[in-house]
């Protein structure tokens, strides 16, 4: 990502991030879509062909759940939840384009699907009325990461992106079911704002080794 772009969408997010202390302040919601909304126009701008429909639906999904979560609406989570599942489908579907199953993926994609079960194992007891949103979620997200595995070089940044999205939605899940979390909204949207960012830069740089994507 160019860099005037790059200090623009990291001076959003930590701004943001410095909020929380007083969120939801008026407009709060705006505030915390900003950031993903500057990367959306960043993707319309750089990136070409069926990428630039996938990644920048997958943005445009995340920003629509970012306002959704952040409104306490009822139903909410179940909005939201539905708006990033939305976002991981196309996201998986623009890496799946790029990739190439090896051998070498064997042990990542073992830990992964390790880590899946291990997170199901924790959330199905606790999730009561969402257990089945929440499996489809792991599911989707689960694809997501394989997808970003299997991507052919520049795939270091990806991979990155694929870990902190899951990671963020881990500790999500963790404050939410499970037990509350010290600090909880800045780990969660930092490890959030980072994924996002590693994954649109991997997008950039992957599209630029390409003549057609």
């Amino acid at each position: 990502m160019f860099t005037s772009a790059k200090f623009i969408y990291w001076f959003l997010a930590i701004s943001y991030l410095l909020t929380l202390s007083i969120s939801p302040h008026y407009n709060s919601f705006i505030h915390k879509a900003l950031p993903i909304t500057f990367l959306l126009l960043v993707a319309l701008k750089t990136l070409r062909g069926p990428s630039r429909l996938f990644i920048s639906s997958a943005l445009l999904l995340s920003a629509i759940g970012d306002v959704v979560l952040a409104l306490n609406l009822e139903q909410g989570f179940i909005y939201g939840l539905s708006a990033f599942a939305a976002a991981h489908i196309c996201y998986t579907a623009c890496f799946y384009r790029w990739g190439a199953w090896q051998k070498r993926h064997s042990i990542k994609l073992s830990l992964l699907g390790i880590y899946m079960l291990f997170m199901l194992l924790l959330l199905w007891p606790v999730t009561g009325t969402l257990q089945i949103p929440v499996l489809i979620y792991l599911l989707i997200i689960g694809a997501m990461a394989y997808s970003a595995m299997i991507v052919t070089t520049p795939a270091y940044s990806i991979v990155l992106g694929a870990a902190l999205f899951v990671l963020s939605d881990s500790l999500l899940a963790t404050h939410r079911f499970l037990f509350p979390l010290p600090y909880e909204s800045l780990l969660i949207m930092g490890t959030y704002y980072s994924a996002q960012y590693f994954l649109l830069e991997a997008c950039i740089k992957k599209q630029g080794s390409n003549a057609l994507t």
